[in-house]
This record gives structure tokens, sequence and C-alpha cells, in this order.
């Protein structure tokens, strides 16, 4: 099953990264006044598994707004307790945007997730090994996740906004905390010909 997840997941996020190469070819998809890209920077905090042991991420995601469906790839970089571990979390997916309502946008979103888990003691000794995921007593987990989210848009010109949105993550059939919940927050950004 773990196998089967994440070479389901390198394959979305192949087929995410080319759709984001190929935007402007398809320049005429996106509606008037909407820019293609955009890029959201924050920070989550999350409860790992029934044991209430907690988590925090710094998050990074680049997506491609294709009406009503945007390609997306989420990088969390963070760290959980008990015992303290160090954290990587990619996810590649879609993220279902609903009509915006003034300056207020929702969303659903839901991707296929992996995540790299490795003592934050052997992350210190090796971090080159922790940061690329190659390190030997690494724990690598495969899944999904899902999750709501709204946009505050009040920038006129569609550039700036302001996000929060909560995400749950299942792991299946893998040691550690079979899921998590996560509150993010943050900034986005759009980018792009308008």
């Amino acid at each position: 099953m773990n196998v089967l997840a994440s070479r389901a997941s390198i394959c979305l996020l192949f087929l995410s990264v080319s759709t984001v190469l190929a935007a402007p070819a398809a320049a005429n998809v996106f509606p008037l006044g909407e820019r293609p890209f955009y890029l959201a920077i924050g920070g989550s905090g999350a409860i790992a598994g029934v044991e209430d042991s907690g988590v925090g991420y710094a998050n990074l995601t680049l997506g491609l707004r294709f009406i009503p469906l945007s390609p997306e790839i989420t990088v969390r970089e963070g760290l959980g307790r008990d015992p303290l571990h160090h954290l990587t979390s990619i996810a590649a997916g879609a993220r279902v945007l609903l009509p915006k309502l003034l300056i207020l946008r929702g969303s659903f979103r839901f991707a296929f997730s992996h995540q790299h888990e490795l003592l934050f003691t052997k992350a210190q000794a090796d971090p080159g090994k922790a940061i690329f995921g190659i390190h030997e007593e690494m724990t690598h987990r495969s899944g999904f996740e899902t999750g709501m989210g709204l946009e505050l848009m009040p920038d006129p010109k569609g550039i700036f906004g302001i996000f929060a949105q909560v995400n749950a993550l299942f792991f299946p059939a893998s040691a550690g905390p079979p899921f998590y919940v996560l509150g993010e927050f943050g900034i986005s950004l759009s980018f792009g010909p308008q």
C-alpha cells in the first residue's frame, strides 16, 4: 500500500509540475481578472493522532488557478514532539475554488501526501540527508489529505490575500500517528498575466 501511494504521489507531483509549466499555452482558460499563479506562505499547528502530540509546520504552496480546479504543490517543514522529530511533508493535489463573494472565496482541497520523519538529534547530526529524505533511519509515510479554507482578498488588483484553512492528513497502514489535523494561516500572493 505504501509503495502504491508513494508512486501515485510522484505521478501526481509530475502532473502538477507539468501543468504549471504549461500555463502560458493555456492563458485563455483563466477568467477575466484572475491571475493564474498563486503562492501561499504560512504556518500551521496540528494535533497528531489520538495521543494529542503537537506538531508545528512552516508551509509553502505553489498553484495554478484553472477555475474552478487549481492543481497545487505544498511543502511543509516542521517539528513534532514526543519525542522531538524533524518532519518534511510534500503534498500534490488540487483545490476546488468556490465562486468569489465580494472579497471572500472558499475552497476545498485534496492531495496525495508523503511525509519524512526523523528524530531531531539524527537530523541535527546529518542535516543534508534529513533535508533530502535519504537518511537510513528516516521513516517514509504516504497517504492523503483533504481540507477546506477561506481566502480574504482585500486587494483590488487581486495580488495579495490572507488565508485560513483546516486540513486532515491520513497515513493508513504505517507507523506513527494515523492522522493529523492542521490549522493553517498565512498570506497568498497571485501573479502572472491578468
